[in-house]
Formats: structure tokens, sequence, C-alpha cells
């Protein structure tokens, strides 16, 4: 049970990093998935995870466990997008990780196009560009850059600062400085000191982290009210199970079923069985049919019946 609980609560994002996250549901689908494929399941872990993304569902549903963005990339892109930045200013993203990855697709889908991907490799750089448009440029390009920016976000895995205040200071003295600038990395990528500059505005990790620790601290909150949630699914699962047991259980009444008809006709009422017309064998044929259909279902469905009604009364 401890295993099949943290089952439930990891698919709905309440043992992961980030609490609510709805990515893990999707994660936990696409490797059952893969298994299955290789054929490494069996039918009790279809119907445990079957039920295990429904209750996911349902608590995103039924509570505002999924409201409230923690993500930095999507904090971030609400940010900027309420400051009402122009879809047709340039925009530099300055590194090629996983959060620019995430954040460009905002932007990307919002209708920005005068993209410049900028990294110390070219290469990466270059694959952001030929998914979502725009330019490349290494980071020793990118410096010799003269060509006016509006906006810079920057996002690297560099332990200094990058942007200096001087470098800053030769795109400013260029006329081709950006107006806005976000830093999202940890530590800095952009020199503090820039901020200090009247002529332009900077975003910090700090300030967008903020309003992601207070989100992840409401999302914590409503535990509370997915516990039950989860506990309904596992009792419907743990139903379930009973009754797919009893299915399989009973799987080979079909063939017994087929074989005894099978020994009827071909032995034991043979000869009785040709001694009849042609309309009288048809109608014995179509009888046989029928018992046998029932014969097969009504076991089953009685079996149920007795299973969920001990059920029900325990």
């Amino acid at each position: 049970m401890c295993a099949l609980r943290h089952l439930f609560l990891l698919a709905s994002g309440l043992e992961s990093k980030i609490t609510g996250e709805r990515e893990i549901s999707g994660q936990i689908r696409k490797t059952y998935d893969e298994y299955n494929h290789l054929g490494c399941t069996g039918d009790l872990l279809r119907i445990t995870i079957s039920r295990v993304i429904r209750a996911s569902k349902d608590i995103f549903t039924q509570t505002p466990l999924g409201t409230g963005s923690v993500s930095i990339s999507s904090l971030c892109w609400q940010k900027l997008n309420d400051l009402g930045f122009d879809p047709q200013k340039p925009l530099v993203f300055l590194g090629a990780g996983e959060v620019i990855s995430s954040l460009v697709k905002f932007f990307h889908d919002a209708g920005y196009t005068r993209l410049l991907f900028v990294n110390r490799t070219k290469e990466r750089a270059s694959e952001l560009s030929a998914i979502y448009g725009g330019d490349a440029l290494s980071i020793d390009e990118f410096w010799l850059y003269r060509e006016k920016m509006h906006l810079l976000i920057s996002c690297t895995g560099a332990t200094e600062v990058i942007l200096t205040a001087e470098r800053f200071d030769q795109f400013f003295e260029a006329g081709v400085a950006p107006e806005f600038m976000v830093d999202l990395a940890n530590p800095a990528d952009i020199d503090e000191a820039i901020s200090d500059r009247k002529y332009v505005r900077m975003i910090c990790l700090a300030e967008i982290q903020e309003v992601a620790v207070k989100n992840l601290q409401l999302r914590r909150d409503l535990m509370d009210q997915c516990i039950p949630i989860i506990e309904l699914h596992e009792r419907e699962l743990q139903d379930e199970l009973r009754v797919r047991r009893v299915e399989i259980a009973m799987s080979a009444v079909p063939e017994s079923v087929k074989e005894i008809r099978r020994q009827a006709l071909e032995k034991v009422f043979l000869k009785e069985f040709n001694q009849l017309d042609e309309s009288s064998r048809e109608l014995m044929l179509r009888m046989l049919d029928y018992m046998e259909r029932k014969y097969i279902s009504v076991p089953m469905k009685l079996a149920k019946e007795v299973l969920l009604t001990n059920i029900d009364v325990n």
C-alpha cells in the first residue's frame, strides 16, 4: 500500500520538487507505454496506471492545485507579458539551456519573430534558431554585435558574470544596448552595477523566485483537499483489481464450455444429432450457441456481483 500511495502522490505532483507539477503524470504514462511496448508490463499494472492517471486528472480539475505558476520560465513570461512588450522589437536570449529553451516557446507562440540566440557554443544556439527562427551567435561574436537590442534575457551555467558593466557600456556607446534585461541565472550572468543605470530596467532572479515561493506555499496548503480524492481512487482500484482477478481465474470457462459442446456433438449425441432433419439440426445448433453464450456470461456476472456485494458490506 505504501508503494501504491507513493505512486498516486507522485503522479499528482504532490511528491515532486515542485508541488503540483503537471508533467509528472505524463512522464509516468510515457514510461509505462514504453515498457508495455517491450512486453514488460502485466494486466494488473495496466489497471493500476490507468487509475493513477485518472486520480491525477481529478485532483487537477477538482482542486486549485495546478493554479499559480511556480516554474521560473512561466513566471518570467507572465511578468514580461504584463509589461506589454512589442513582439516586433528585437529579443536576445543569452544561453541555450533548459530555462531558455522553455521560455522561448512562450515568446514564439505570442508572435515574437526578431529573435537572437547567443550561447558559448554557436551550435546549441543554432538549434534553437532552427526551431523558432531568428539568428544565432557564439558569445564571442555577440560582443561585436552592433544591432539594436530591446530586451535581453540571460540564463547560462557560467560561474561568474558574463555581461559586465564594461561590456554593457560598449553596447550603450554604440547605441545598441537593450532597454530591458532579465537575469535568471544563479549565480548572476549580468553585473548588478548595470541596474543602477537610469536608462535600463533590470529584473533579477530573486524578484521572480519571490512569486514562485508564494505560489508554491499555496499549493502545499491544498494537500488536505487532495488526499481524500486519492483515497477514493485507491478504494476503487482495489475493487477493480479484485474483479480482474476473478476474470482471470474464470478465463478458462469459455474454452471449457466450448469443449463440452464439441464432445456432445461429436461423441455423446453424435448418432442422435445425425438422425435429425436439417431444420432440427439448425435449431439445435442455435440453441447450443445461445446456451454457450449464457453459460459463459452468467457465472462471470454473478461472480462480480457477489464480489462487489462483499466489498460493499466490508
